[in-house]
C-alpha cells in the first residue's frame, strides 16, 4: 500500500485513513522516511517536527477533511504554538510562538497534524528559496533551479509528492510562482479573505494572502474553506462565499467570457509563456468559452519602483518590531546583505512619501481591477520563464540593485494582481520546450474563487496532470 500512496492527492489519503485502509501513525512515518530521503538532495525542510506528529498520530484527530494527515507548514508568518518560526532568518533562530495564530486552529480544524516546516527566502523577500540559516532549496524538477519563493520549499516538497499539498503565502507571487515552476495548482485568494488575528492587522496592505500548494483543484479548495474568514476589526471585508469552496469543484463554470493576455509588462520575457497560456486559451475554447486578446494596461516601470519603496518600508517596519520581540537589536551576521540594504533605503522615505507611494499602488490595483471587469476570466502566464538557476538572485548580493532588478523581471505577471486585491490561480497545463514546468494564471474579479474553482476543475478534467512526476520524486 505504501507505494500506492504517492498516487492520492490529499483527500484521497484522508479516505484511506477513514476507511480503515491505512493509519494516521503510518501515513507520518510514510512521510518522514519520504522527508529523510529526499530533503538532503532538495533542502525544503527547516524544522523536523517528527516526534510531535507521532505522539498526535498515535490518537489522531477525527474529524475534518484532512483528518490524521501529516502537514508541512511554511515557515513564515503564521504562528504555531511550540513549534520554531525563523522567517529564514539567523536574528530568529531561536524564535518559537506561544500560541497558535487564527490560521493555525483553522488548520488544526481539518484534521492536519503537523510534522515540520518548510523553507523560505529571508523574511519572504525573494521568489528563491535560500537564506544562510539554513541554505538553498532546489527544484526537483532540475536541481541547478530554484523551486521559486517565498513558499519553495512548499512547492517543492509537494512537488515531490513528499505530500500531495502543503501550506504556502503570497504576497507578490510566493504561492503562483512557486506552483508555476514546479507544476502544482497554487491559489491566491481575494484581499480579505484571510486573517491574520492575533500577530498582524495588516500584511503587506492586504497583499499578503495564505494558502496551499497541491497537486489538485479539490484540495485547493477544501484547504481554502477551513482557512479563510474575517476576524473583527480586520481591515479589509469581503462577502463570504455562498457556499463551501469544494462544491464548486466540478459545477458547471457556464460560457465564460476570458481575454488573453500573453505579453510580459516587464523586462524578462519568453516565448514558452506566451505559447503555454495561448494552449490554455485554446483548451479553454475547446471546453466552450469565449476567449479574445486583451491587454492589462501597467506601467510596470512606475508600478515595480513604488512597490519596491513600499516592500523595503514594510520590512523595516517589520525588523524593527522583530528586535522588540526578541528584546535584542540584529547584528551584522543576522541579516543577510539585501536585508540590511533595504533597511537602509527605508529609511531614506518619509512618511508623506510613503503615504504617495501606498495611494499610487492603490490606483494601479484599481486599474487593473477595471480591466479585469470587462470579463469572467483574465488568461496570464503565471511567470515570464520557467524557473531560473538557484541564487539568480540572491539576498546575499551585495549590489541590492541588482537584486530588485533581477527580482522585479519574474514577477511580472503576478505582483501586479498581488496589488489590485484580485484572486487568481496557477495551473500546470503545459511544460515549456526545456521540460520544466510552467504554469499559466487564471485571474478572476474579486470575491469570485468559486468561478476560478469551477473553471479550474474544469481543466483539470480535460487534461489532468497529478501523475506528472519529476525527476526526483518519492516514487
Amino acid at each position: 500500500m505504501t507505494d500506492q500512496l504517492i498516487e492520492y492527492d490529499g483527500l484521497g489519503l484522508a479516505n484511506l485513513i477513514r476507511t480503515g485502509q491505512i493509519s494516521s501513525a503510518e501515513l507520518v512515518e510514510v512521510v518522514i522516511g519520504r522527508i529523510e530521503r529526499l530533503n538532503p538532495t532538495l533542502n525544503f525542510m527547516t524544522n523536523k517536527g517528527y516526534e510531535l506528529a507521532r505522539s498526535v498520530a498515535a490518537d489522531p484527530p477525527r474529524q475534518g477533511a484532512f483528518a490524521g494527515l501529516p502537514w508541512l507548514l511554511k515557515d513564515l508568518i503564521l504562528g504555531h504554538a511550540g513549534v520554531p518560526l525563523t522567517s529564514g532568518s539567523r536574528f530568529f533562530r531561536d524564535h518559537v510562538p506561544a500560541q497558535d495564530s487564527v490560521m493555525i486552529h483553522r488548520l488544526k480544524s481539518l484534521g492536519l497534524i503537523y510534522i515540520g516546516s518548510t523553507n523560505v527566502p529571508e523574511f519572504g523577500i525573494n521568489l528563491q528559496s535560500g537564506n544562510a540559516l539554513f541554505g538553498d532549496t532546489r527544484n526537483p524538477w532540475d536541481t541547478s533551479r530554484t523551486p521559486g519563493g517565498s513558499s519553495g520549499g512548499a512547492a517543492c516538497a509537494v512537488a515531490a509528492r513528499v505530500m500531495p499539498f502543503a501550506h504556502g503565502g503570497d504576497g507578490g507571487g510566493s504561492i503562483r510562482v512557486p506552483s508555476s515552476y514546479c507544476g502544482l495548482v497554487g491559489l491566491k485568494p481575494s484581499r480579505g479573505r484571510n486573517t491574520y488575528f492575533p500577530d498582524y492587522a495588516d500584511v503587506w496592505y492586504g497583499c499578503g494572502t495564505d494558502g496551499c500548494l497541491s497537486i489538485s483543484v479539490r484540495d485547493t479548495a477544501a484547504y481554502s474553506d477551513a482557512l479563510w474568514g474575517s476576524t473583527p476589526g480586520d481591515p479589509y471585508e469581503i462577502q463570504p462565499l455562498s457556499r463551501p469552496l469544494l462544491e464548486e469543484v466540478g459545477a458547471d463554470p457556464g460560457k465564460l467570457r476570458i481575454g488573453l493576455m500573453t505579453r510580459s509588462p516587464g523586462p524578462i520575457s519568453s516565448e514558452d509563456a506566451a505559447r503555454t497560456a495561448e494552449a490554455a486559451a485554446r483548451l479553454c475554447e475547446s471546453l466552450g468559452h469565449h476567449v479574445e486578446v486583451t491587454e492589462i494596461p501597467i506601467d510596470y516601470a512606475r508600478f515595480t519602483a513604488t512597490f519596491i519603496r513600499v516592500i523595503n518600508v514594510l520590512t523595516a517596519m517589520g525588523l524593527d518590531t522583530a528586535e522588540a520581540l526578541m528584546n535584542r537589536k540584529a547584528g551584522v551576521d543576522d541579516l543577510q546583505p539585501v536585508v540590511w540594504a533595504i533597511r537602509d533605503l527605508a529609511k531614506n522615505v518619509s512618511g508623506v512619501e510613503h503615504a504617495l507611494d501606498v495611494e499610487i499602488l492603490r490606483q494601479i490595483g484599481r486599474d487593473i481591477c477595471m480591466a479585469v471587469s470587462k470579463y469572467d476570466i483574465v488568461i496570464t502566464p503565471s511567470t515570464p520563464v520557467t524557473a531560473p538557476e538557484v541564487g539568480d538572485p540572491s539576498q546575499a548580493w551585495s549590489d541590492v540593485d541588482a537584486y530588485f532588478e533581477r527580482l522585479v523581471g519574474f514577477m511580472a505577471f503576478s505582483a501586479p494582481i498581488s496589488i489590485s486585491g484580485l484572486p487568481a490561480i496557477s495551473l500546470p497545463i503545459e511544460t515549456a520546450s526545456n521540460g520544466m514546468p510552467l504554469g499559466t494564471q487564471f485571474i478572476a474579479n474579486r470575491g469570485r474563487e468559486d468561478l476560478l474553482i469551477r473553471l479550474a476543475s474544469q481543466i483539470e478534467a480535460a487534461k489532468p496532470w497529478k501523475d506528472r512526476l519529476p525527476p526526483v520524486s518519492a516514487r
